[in-house]
């Protein structure tokens, strides 16, 4: 099936019928006309369309009404992802818009940073502009907030929280700041900073993990399988102004020698990270 040549609304409902028939098990007319809105003769015509495309993929069982996978099932129109499926999941709060049906799901509920949409939009919109502005920051390095003029280029996260990537005319370098930490902000003016000149943001450094070698050999290779390792070696590319985050959520920024086995990850290439890793703690601890 040439999914090109297909409208895009046929298209969705054809891919509805696959990741439910994957992830459920089942189908019938009336999970498309609940999930698209659909006439029951419309759902018939796609059924019919999915099955003349995948005629091994379905089959009708008469006691349950509903069409079933086959053992033979095989998607033919986009692969599997775990993540997407649980993902969707979990944007839904537990009602899942791949599949009619969910299992009983629930989520962490961390406390959130707050951050203003009036600040955010400005910030943004400096961006777009390429804007010199001036904020009112508390960082956690001064008792008191001040006024600075900083050039954000960029947005970035952590996973917890969000950040702008600026250049900080007060003390010269391009530097992270917390949304939730801008309590005001003032005057613009055209800026001659460019994100080009911010040169851990452009560079790409590469971070090399593999299980802890103090943890015994079974409990190596069940890691290895959980992060999807290749010869029990994980390789990520990072921004080098993220390698500090990305090294502080994985539990790696400790040296070796205080390294245990309470610690599933070993970090393969730390001595040639070690600078840039010492240079960000220091960046970050200012903010």
């Amino acid at each position: 099936m040439e999914q090109g040549k297909l409208r895009w609304g046929v298209e969705q409902r054809l891919e509805f019928i696959e990741t439910t028939l994957y992830w459920q098990g089942t189908i019938n007319r009336g999970d498309l006309m609940a999930r698209f809105g659909i006439s029951v003769p419309q759902a018939s015509a796609d059924i019919k369309k999915y099955r003349e495309a995948a005629p091994d993929n379905m089959a009708y069982d008469g006691q349950l009404k509903r069409y079933v996978a086959t053992e033979a099932f095989t998607p033919i129109l986009k692969k599997p992802v775990a993540e997407d499926y649980l993902s969707n999941l979990r944007g839904s709060e537990g009602q899942s818009n791949m599949v009619p049906y969910s299992p009983p799901y629930d989520d962490l509920k961390l406390p959130q940073r707050l951050i203003s949409p009036r600040i955010l939009r400005f910030i943004t919109m400096s961006i777009q502009g390429n804007l010199d502005i001036q904020i009112r920051y508390q960082s956690m390095s001064r008792p008191k907030p001040i006024w600075r003029w900083v050039t954000p280029h960029a947005l970035g996260t952590d996973g917890r929280r969000w950040h702008f990537r600026a250049y900080c005319h007060m003390d010269g370098i391009f530097k992270d700041f917390l949304f939730s930490r801008v309590l005001e902000t003032k005057s613009t003016r055209e800026s001659e900073i460019r994100s080009s000149d911010d040169e851990d943001w452009n560079e790409i450094v590469n971070v090399q993990i593999s299980p802890n070698s103090q943890l015994p050999l079974s409990q190596q290779k069940v890691i290895a399988l959980d992060y999807g390792m290749r010869q029990s070696v994980m390789k990520i590319s990072v921004r080098r102004s993220m390698l500090f985050y990305l090294l502080q959520r994985l539990n790696l920024l400790d040296d070796e020698a205080s390294a245990s086995n309470s610690r599933y990850l070993e970090l393969q290439n730390r001595n040639e990270l070690h600078p840039l890793i010492k240079n960000q703690n220091q960046s970050e601890s200012s903010l």
